[in-house]
């Protein structure tokens, strides 16, 4: 190994041709062998570093690219697909770890997700949404996106809980009624037409609502009776009424009067899940990875082996997760990227085991067309798996995972080596302007801090994982170099 780089005023043209002792290399050969993938894989936002776990959180919700996590302090992160400002974070950034929501860092009780755009419950019963406004999903009267959190302008009573769908949004008021608002391409509003609405408005007949879950194009809601009442979109017979009849009010699901705990919707209409309070699952709708001349189901139908003991469920693009009694999570269906979770990209008819997910897990979460699914540990963590573009899972990459990753606090907050950096940069730039001349560029990105001196193609970088300066340039055959800690040479530097 050879010896850091030492903190007096060396030639940098010098410490760049030094040999290592043991092998007898230049220390650029050994730095790009061993260094140069870990370099590399950190500009990409690849995974070969340690980190913090993502913690103290109760709830999460998924969208179609994008996730955000509830935390136990009342405070909205965000990771994922920014295109429209769905992350909430006053930019149209992607993130592949998680961010604070502008002006929701306390104060929210519970969040939704849809395919582009987010929402949030305050302590007040107020509601507000971020993201995609094509639709007035965001109802605030307009079609502009924002990307940070805006009121919704609605009226009737507090509301305790919202669901975010595909373009189309609905909220359960402290009084249990519905009210939606959006796309109304398919009556998923519920108001009796399949107008466009560019206000809130009541869903039709529907009162004394416990929970709500929204779809691509339809909705379910369960009521303080036990009843499942589904409305918007039947094609697929995702309404459960025994026809392919799309419906703008609600109908209640054939044999599902009574007994009903919970409700998860899909995309389109094409398919709904109930959970009883019997702890058993019930689907309807398309049955594509079921047997062939089991296609629609149009009534309710028991899930093979999951009669009893389940807790919960939900529903993304295609598959259907469920928590078991013991913590346990199980998921069958559509398999494509990984989203069953059980390392594998094999259909499955009947529920598998997600992989290392046995037990341990308190809630979990998939969303309208979403291809990936989060469950929150009773540890307070995250574990999402399946598609991961634009760092949905928030695990620092853009790969999708066949099992359960471990979502991250976001890079910033584990090292800060910024201002530290930023002395070092300017000693380094006046010491050695032949390689680090003072006009240079900037960037930040997560674990990396560097400059970029285009006169010289030559980048300088700390790493805030161990504070280890690198150096890559024409001088170094464009191959990173390791320089030492940067600690060594804030002293000679001058920085405190």
């Amino acid at each position: 190994m050879h010896t850091p780089f030492a903190p007096q005023r060396p030639s940098v043209s010098h410490v760049f041709k030094r040999t290592d002792l043991q092998s007898g290399q230049p220390v650029w050969q050994r730095a790009w062998l061993l260094l140069g993938l870990v370099l590399m894989a950190l500009v990409v936002q690849g995974r070969a570093w340690a980190q913090t776990p993502l913690d103290n959180i109760a709830q999460v919700a998924v969208g179609g690219s994008h996730s955000c996590a509830l935390t136990k302090a009342g405070g909205v992160k965000c990771w994922g697909e920014n295109t429209h400002g769905e992350l909430g974070d006053g930019t149209v950034i992607h993130r592949a770890f998680p961010v604070d929501v502008t002006g929701l860092t306390s104060g929210v009780t519970a969040i939704a997700v849809g395919v582009y755009h987010s929402c949030a419950v305050t302590t007040a019963g107020v509601v507000k949404c971020w993201g995609y406004n094509s639709s007035r999903q965001l109802g605030d009267g307009t079609t502009t996106s924002r990307s940070v959190p805006v009121n919704v302008n609605l009226t009737g009573g507090s509301v305790v809980s919202v669901g975010a769908g595909q373009d189309f949004t609905c909220a359960v008021t402290a009084a249990g009624d519905v009210k939606c608002w959006g796309a109304n391409f398919f009556g998923q509003l519920g108001a009796g037409n399949t107008t466009a609405r560019a206000t809130v408005g009541d869903v039709v007949g529907l009162s004394g609502v416990t929970s709500i879950s929204v779809g691509g194009s339809h909705s379910c809601a369960v009521t303080n009776t036990g009843a499942a009442k589904c409305w918007g979109y039947n094609g697929g017979g995702g309404l459960g009424d025994n026809s392919l009849t799309t419906r703008s009010t609600p109908v209640t699901v054939s044999g599902l009067a009574t007994g009903v705990a919970a409700v998860a919707v899909g995309g389109g209409g094409a398919f709904s899940c109930a959970l009883t309070t019997a702890g058993g699952v019930k689907c309807w709708g398309v049955n594509m990875y079921g047997p062939a001349a089991d296609m629609y189901r149009l009534t309710p139908a028991d899930v093979p082996g999951m009669t009893s003991g389940i807790t919960a469920i939900t529903k993304g693009a295609e598959y259907t997760c469920a928590l078991t009694s013991g913590g346990g999570v199980k998921c069958w269906g559509f398999n494509n990227s990984g989203r069953l979770g059980d390392n594998t990209t094999t259909n499955r008819i009947d529920p598998v085991d997600v992989v290392g997910l046995g037990s341990g897990v308190v809630s979990i979460a998939a969303g309208p067309l979403s291809q990936h699914t989060c469950a929150v540990t009773s540890a307070g963590t995250l574990k999402c798996w399946g598609l991961n573009a634009y760092g949905a899972l928030g695990d620092g990459t853009e790969t999708a995972q066949y099992s359960p990753a471990t979502v991250l606090a976001s890079a910033a907050t584990v090292v800060n080596v910024n201002a530290r950096a930023d002395c070092f940069f300017r000693w380094a730039e006046a010491s050695f302007p032949q390689f680090f001349p003072p006009t240079a560029t900037s960037v930040t990105i997560p674990l990396l801090y560097y400059r970029y001196y285009p006169s010289t193609r030559t980048y300088l970088a700390v790493l805030a994982t161990d504070s280890r300066v690198y150096a890559m340039g024409p001088v170094t055959a464009d191959q990173p170099v390791d320089l030492g800690l940067l600690d060594a040479f804030l002293p000679t530097a001058g920085c405190q």
